[in-house]
C-alpha cells in the first residue's frame, strides 16, 4: 500500500498532515495509480477526520456520538484477516458520516451520502472525502463568523 507523496490531489486542511483526496479520476484506474485503490491509509485518514469533526461539532453543542477505528494497518499476512474492513466496519463508517451530516449541515453542492459503503469505489471515496471536506469548511465558516466578546450591545448607551 503506497503513500500518495503529494498534496496535489486535494486541499490541505488547516492543522492537518494529510490532504483531502477527492479528485480521483477514471484515468487513475486506467493507469493503475495509487489513487485507484482504497487502502488502509485512506481508511485511517477518513476515520480520523470523522473523529476530528465529531469532536469539533460536540464542542459547539452539535451533539452526536460516533465510533471510529483509526488503527488500520497494512495487511502483511494473507492468512490473517483481522485487519481487513468487513461490511460491519463499512456500515459503521456510513452511520458515522450520516450522523455528522445530520448534526450540522453541508453545502448545497456537496455530493449526497452514498446509499451504502459496500463495494467502495474510488468515486464513492471521492464523495465521502468531499463530504468530510465540506463539513470541515462549514464548521470553519461558522467559526469565522463568531462575534468577539463585547461586540454586541443590547439597549445600552
Amino acid at each position: 500500500m503506497a503513500k500518495y507523496g503529494s498534496f496535489k490531489y486535494g486541499e490541505m486542511p488547516y492543522g492537518s498532515q494529510t490532504p483531502w483526496i477527492y479528485l480521483r479520476k477514471q484515468s487513475d484506474i486506467d493507469n493503475d495509480t495509487d489513487l485507484a485503490y482504497v487502502n488502509y491509509w485512506d481508511l485511517n485518514r477518513i476515520e480520523t477526520r470523522m473523529q476530528e469533526l465529531s469532536d469539533k461539532l460536540n464542542s459547539y453543542a452539535y451533539v452526536q456520538n460516533i465510533v471510529t477505528k483509526k488503527d488500520w494497518m497494512k495487511q502483511s499476512d494473507v492468512e490473517d484477516l483481522t485487519n481487513i474492513p468487513t461490511l460491519a466496519h463499512l456500515q459503521r463508517m456510513h452511520t458515522n458520516l450520516a450522523k455528522l451530516i445530520e448534526a450540522y449541515y453541508v453545502y448545497s453542492d456537496t455530493p449526497a451520502l452514498p446509499e451504502t459503503f459496500e463495494n467502495l469505489t474510488v468515486f464513492k471515496m471521492n464523495d465521502i472525502e468531499k463530504i468530510l471536506h465540506d463539513l470541515h469548511y462549514t464548521i470553519k465558516d461558522m467559526q469565522i463568523r463568531f462575534r468577539e466578546c463585547g461586540t454586541f450591545e443590547c439597549g445600552e448607551e
